[in-house]
């Protein structure tokens, strides 16, 4: 009998210390299948065209997209899983050195082009139609050289936009997309002069407590550039504030500065490398995330805010893990080790898909497509 104590004892002493040493069993890895490389026959096999700098599931489908703007790799094949038929397939082409982003808009998947493969009077964006299985082109954005983002607000669905010289780089539509005009942009309070920007862009929209706001880039002959909040105030943009983008860890992982951007619990957050939030668009707070060097993907599901992380291994490989929001914090839900790093993420509410690749370097495993089961 006490020698049967003595081991209780000896047990729960052990567990305590454990607890107080912040100690806990090891989370294995996830087992992960790799659903192949959509773009193997189609891009030069490794070149950073395969790259899936996003995915989305929609319609049982699981779209990946791909292309370089910087090095013109179009046209395009807008590439699915079929999550039942569990096979590959295209859903047509789009006419664009690029797509990086997919996007929902009313209900609808939308995909913004970049860098149309025609005269630059027009920029294009893409429609899935579900019964035809098929991307719609919609060329009607004057001046949209590259068409970043898109976002509906105030009835109307406004385009972000990289544009020549002397033009304002966004667009609205108040008919469904059928017709854009240009949005000015405003600043001490006249229109800003864009004629002497060596480029002028707008690649991301940010929509905070039902404002919205455009990130204007201005990048001069000089070698400086500048990075702004802009408002949308009655028809315009009007400045809001500097937003010193180098002040933050950037690492960009797509052709994007900021590789993902989610509101959530009353916060904006920016995935740039370095993972912040903000809940004014003026100050910020870095998000520190054990064992990561990269973040690279958010999005919000089921009251959740899940982030996609990335770290270097001391044998070369690296560590790919999800975090979930928990309280006024994030845990890290899974992970696993692969050859080499990874860019976007989708999660169907069973299954986890990855988009593995490496935008500065050429490896014969990028544009992977990995799933994980997660319930």
């Amino acid at each position: 009998m006490k020698l049967t104590k003595l081991l209780s004892s000896a047990f729960l002493l052990i567990l305590t210390l454990i607890t107080l040493c912040g100690c806990s069993a090891k989370m294995a890895p996830i087992d992960y299948t790799e659903l192949g490389i959509p773009t193997t026959n189609y891009f030069t096999l490794g070149t950073k065209p395969c790259c899936p700098w996003d995915l989305a599931v929609f319609d049982n489908k699981l779209f990946v997209g791909s292309g370089d703007y910087d090095n013109n790799a179009g046209p395009i094949k807008m590439f699915y899983y079929d999550l039942i038929e569990k096979e590959w397939s295209s859903a047509g082409g789009a006419n664009d050195e690029e797509i990086s982003r997919f996007i929902i808009l009313d209900g609808n998947l939308v995909a913004p082009g970049i860098d149309p493969r025609e005269n630059w009077s027009f920029g294009n964006y893409y429609q899935y139609d579900p019964q035809k299985v098929h991307f719609k082109k919609n060329r009607n954005i004057p001046g949209g050289v590259h068409v970043f983002d898109l976002v509906k607000f105030d009835d109307k669905i406004i385009a972000g936009l990289g544009v020549e010289n002397g033009k304002f780089p966004a667009a609205f539509s108040t008919d469904g997309g059928r017709c854009f005009n240009m949005l000015p942009f405003h600043k001490d309070g006249e229109a800003i002069d864009t004629s002497e920007d060596d480029f002028t862009r707008v690649y991301d929209f940010v929509v905070y407590k039902n404002e919205l706001y455009a990130i204007l880039y201005r990048s001069f002959f000089d070698n400086t550039a500048t990075w702004e909040f802009y408002k949308y105030d009655n028809g315009k943009f009007v400045y809001y504030n500097d937003m010193e983008m180098f002040k933050l860890k950037i690492k960009r992982t797509t052709h994007h500065y900021i590789n993902a951007k989610a509101e959530f619990n009353e916060k904006m957050y920016f995935a740039v490398g370095g993972f912040y939030s903000s809940d004014d668009l003026i100050n910020y707070e870095k998000i520190e995330l054990p064992n990561t060097d990269c973040v690279t993907d958010l999005f919000v599901k089921d009251d959740a805010l899940y982030v996609l992380a990335f770290m270097q291994n001391e044998d070369g490989t690296y560590k790919i893990s999800v975090h979930k929001s928990e309280g006024e914090g994030f845990t890290e839900i899974l992970y696993f080790n692969y050859d080499i790093p990874v860019i976007s993420f989708e999660y169907d509410g069973t299954d986890f898909y990855f988009g593995m690749g490496i935008k500065s370097a050429k490896h014969e495993l990028n544009g992977m497509i990995l799933s994980a089961k997660y319930e």
